[in-house]
């Protein structure tokens, strides 16, 4: 686990800080390619965000996944000799994870709000070709098709069309399905267990 403990910090928050980026109105869509969004550019739109509520918790933030992004480069690309001795862990990564995760909830309240308020509601629809290109993925010339998300996204074209918050998202049938796809079918007392703590950062359902 030692191995792998800086990809997956790193890649929680920066997965965070993503979310914090597609729930800001003036990031562009740029017809879907908003999912592509470079490292660099999430971290930099969604620190500058931050730093419009407080400067300080930012450039903290900022530190931090600079700092866990270097460790995951070490890891990954150089494989030192001695390990990840020289790593320092950070201790504060889950109050981070936390607070990144509110704070994408709160955008994407306030964007669902104003959407109810301004918008046109019979305007609202849910385009089918973006249903497809977020369930289809073509990486490397290989297409990967996700069932559960072509049925979670049609469920919400259907029924739900507008942008919802980010927790109206998640039914208890997605979260089970979500954390159930990572159960392993040898049932061992050592073996990872995905359902351990689903709301260790966030009180899903």
């Amino acid at each position: 686990m030692r191995v792998v403990a800086p990809y997956l910090t790193y890649y929680s928050l920066l997965s965070l800080l993503r979310a914090i980026v597609y729930t800001l109105p003036e990031t562009k869509w740029d017809d879907g390619n908003l999912v592509k969004i470079s490292h660099s550019k999430a971290i930099n739109y969604a620190i500058a965000h931050i730093a419009t509520f407080d400067k300080a918790v930012a450039g903290s933030i900022e530190n931090l996944i600079r700092q866990l992004k270097a460790a995951r480069e070490l890891i990954s690309y150089r494989s030192p000799s001695s390990g990840d001795q020289s790593i320092s862990p950070a201790s504060n990564v889950t109050a981070v994870a936390t607070l990144l995760a509110e704070l994408a909830q709160f955008n994407s309240e306030l964007l669902e709000a104003s959407i109810i308020k301004n918008a046109d509601r019979h305007s609202f629809e849910f385009l089918e070709r973006y249903i497809h290109d977020l369930s289809h993925v073509e990486i490397e010339g290989l297409v990967f098709f996700d069932y559960e998300d072509a049925y979670r996204l049609d469920y919400l074209g259907r029924k739900y069309p507008l942008t919802p918050n980010i927790l109206h998202i998640m039914t208890e049938g997605h979260v089970e399905s979500f954390f159930g796809a990572w159960v392993s079918e040898d049932e061992s007392e050592d073996v990872f267990d995905p359902d351990a703590n689903w709301r260790l950062i966030f009180d899903i359902p």
